[in-house]
């Protein structure tokens, strides 16, 4: 046999996966928001006006934030009716791996 093969791999950091990340939902003044009211329609943190995924990796002195721009969002999982929702995660650029989160919907208020 002769022939070529050419063959393409990224190389990451150590500690790059998502797979120790963890996520949280802030309003525009940096305020936890615990879970989400109940609308009867699909609930999509990410793409919801005053919402932003806080992503952490580490702990301590060590704690590192990460940038919107080393994940991107692939789905959405349970995300219409009160209870616990899911959203999955998939590392870009320097970033590796895929991780859910979940959420909750909490039903309306009175």
């Amino acid at each position: 046999y002769t022939g070529e093969l050419q063959k393409s791999f990224r190389v990451y950091q150590s500690g790059a996966n998502l797979g120790s990340a963890k996520l949280s939902f802030v309003d525009a003044s940096g305020k936890p928001i615990p879970s989400f009211s109940y609308t009867g329609k699909e609930i999509r943190p990410a793409e919801h006006s005053g919402v932003t995924l806080l992503l952490t990796t580490g702990k301590g002195a060590a704690l590192q934030t990460i940038g919107e721009d080393e994940y991107t969002v692939i789905g959405y999982q349970n995300n219409v009716r009160k209870g616990k929702a899911t959203i999955l995660l998939r590392g870009q650029n320097a970033r590796s791996g895929v991780k859910s989160f979940t959420f909750t919907i909490a039903g309306k208020g009175f």
